[in-house]
């Protein structure tokens, strides 16, 4: 079966502890990986925690530091606080958050109802999700395999066409 050039692949975990995304960062800004294929989710109140290094301890903190200076503020609010992503990152470009927060606000419908109510719950729990966007395949594992070595939960792989 070929593959699509225009397909969209994603990789998506979860991060209850800075110092596993610091490493996760780190791990694929070495493979090659640039800001624009990664993008970070939290409510605003854990993204102050990053900024101000009470979640991440050691030399890969610069990765964190670097993404959580270039953020933007969604419309989508979770116990009343906002979410806050990544600026132009891929949570932008593939629709990920709309007005209305919900049971699952991640509005993108090329997700299952029920992994965007558990990535909601996770960001409600002040836990950090980190989306890569691969370009092929071979990026595709790769991300995975640095995802599910320092995730705090379970790695979400997708596959779709927009």
């Amino acid at each position: 079966m070929a593959v699509r050039a225009d397909k969209t692949r994603l990789v998506i975990a979860v991060f209850d502890r800075g110092e596993c995304l610091c490493r996760a960062l780190s791990d694929l800004t070495s493979a090659g990986f640039d800001r624009q294929q990664m993008g970070i989710a939290a409510v605003a109140a854990t993204l102050v925690r990053l900024q101000n290094g009470a979640w991440c301890t050691g030399s890969a903190c610069g990765e964190v530091a670097d993404a959580v200076r270039q953020v933007e503020t969604t419309p989508t609010r979770v116990d009343d606080q906002f979410v806050v992503v990544t600026r132009d990152s891929l949570w932008q470009r593939f629709g990920c958050f709309g007005a209305a927060a919900t049971d699952a606000l991640f509005t993108a419908n090329w997700m299952i109802l029920k992994l965007r109510v558990d990535l909601t719950e996770h960001i409600r729990k002040g836990a950090v999700v980190l989306g890569v966007s691969a370009n092929d395949f071979g990026q595709q594992r790769q991300s995975t395999r640095i995802l599910l070595r320092h995730s705090s939960h379970r790695v979400q792989t997708h596959e779709f066409t927009l």
